[in-house]
């Protein structure tokens, strides 16, 4: 008799401060999630993933094709297209998703350095991530792994630049971007420079603030498209007109909303594909 998939088990739980600030939140799964193909869709977030199981593959990155696989710890970083990854039947993994800007205070490089693609963890952070991994994997549970995160991040908090708080500023700005609301106008608020606020905000960020506020609209959309049509999605959003909002889905997701609502994956950020 064939054994019986395990079960499928999440687990969260937002850091403590001061880590809250850069890191959103520590999440881990194992178990079967009953598909394999998935498209990972733009979140405006930069994740960090540990692996306790099978290797997972990246198949196309945007519209290029890849043919990576990871078997221990890898990073994706900022993405502005749909991610195709193949995920073995049973998953056992550990992730650390940043907020926003927040990566920048514990990697090695820029976030605009592995922008639209995914990377290695051990090219990027070396022994680093081997002791991490090594922690994981000698705590007994879920809970004890993500106090296990938290002290090994806490180590490495870097200090932050000054103009680290003026970016987080324009974060939540266009991170909550009322309709008309512009990066011109972000920057008129804070007192700098476009130029300033678009180099800063790839060197901390990943993607200029226009690309970054786009992102993150298209993702407000996707958390309410299950419950509003589309014409309120376009005013409520601020875009200028249906066929605009149509577009930018298209754009960040590869398919229509219709079509997103019936491959919606349960996390509401994917497609499950096969």
């Amino acid at each position: 008799m064939a054994a019986l998939a395990e079960p499928f088990a999440f687990f969260a739980r937002r850091p403590a401060p001061p880590l809250d600030r850069f890191v959103a939140t520590i999440w881990a799964v194992r178990g079967s999630a009953g598909y394999r193909r998935a498209a990972v869709l733009p979140n405006g977030a930069i994740q960090l993933m540990v692996n306790f199981g099978a290797p997972h593959g990246v198949t196309a990155i945007a519209d290029r094709r890849a043919d990576l696989t990871f078997a221990r710890a890898w990073i994706a970083g900022m993405q502005e297209a749909p991610l195709a990854i193949v995920s073995p039947l049973h998953s056992d993994l550990l992730a650390i998703r940043f907020r926003p800007g927040g990566a920048h205070a514990f990697l090695p490089v820029p976030p605009s350095a592995i922008a639209n693609d995914v990377v290695d963890a051990q090219a990027l952070l070396g022994a680093d991530v081997d002791e991490l991994r090594e922690r994981l994997c000698a705590a007994p549970t879920r809970e004890r792994q993500a106090a296990a995160v938290e002290a090994w991040l806490l180590a490495r908090l870097r200090p932050r630049e000054p103009a680290h708080s003026i970016v987080q500023r324009a974060v939540t700005m266009l991170g909550q971007r009322a309709p008309g609301e512009s990066v011109a106008g972000a920057c008129e608020r804070l007192g700098v420079s476009n130029r300033w606020l678009i180099r800063m905000f790839r060197d901390t960020v990943g993607v200029p603030p226009k690309t970054y506020a786009r992102i993150r609209r298209f993702h407000e959309a996707l958390r309410r498209l299950p419950a509003s049509s589309r014409a309120d999605l376009a005013l409520d959003l601020g875009y200028a007109d249906q066929a605009h909002f149509n577009h930018e889905f298209r754009r960040f997701s590869a398919v229509a909303p219709g079509a997103f609502l019936r491959l919606r994956g349960e996390d509401g950020e994917s497609l499950v594909l096969g």
